[in-house]
């Protein structure tokens, strides 16, 4: 058997899926609001070089990666500008995964209008 690679080794081959909403700018009351939002979803890759613990109790680590290892990544990120912003849920799997991938972050928006935040969730990610 041949020895294993050692170097660059080819990237495989994902599907990327970016789902979001109107979020606020960075001049309106409602900033803060989605930057903590932002933090206590949270996410990251399936390895992240962010050191332990980092980011290991969000919801998009603990109910996505945690739960779907076919998932690559899982990040929420707030995007504000001037005059508005933009709130998305970005995840890469598999493309023989990506319907499954849409159907995974759609419930992450879902799951944000129906579950209550803990008093620990909501501490971590103003604290963040």
């Amino acid at each position: 058997s041949a020895p294993p690679t050692i170097g660059p080794q080819e990237l495989p081959t994902l599907t990327h899926v970016a789902i979001g909403f109107q979020s606020s700018s960075h001049q309106d009351d409602d900033y803060v609001k989605f930057c903590v939002l932002n933090t206590l979803m949270g996410g990251g890759g399936s390895f992240s070089a962010g050191g332990p613990g980092k980011g290991m109790y969000t919801r998009l680590y603990l109910q996505v990666l945690n739960r779907y290892h076919w998932m690559y990544s899982a990040l929420a990120l707030n995007h504000p500008y001037q005059d508005t912003g933009l709130f998305t849920i970005n995840g890469s799997s598999h493309p023989n995964q990506g319907w499954d991938l849409v159907q995974v972050l759609i419930k992450q928006f879902k799951d944000m209008l129906h579950t209550d935040i803990s008093h620990g969730e909501l501490e971590r990610a103003k604290t963040q």
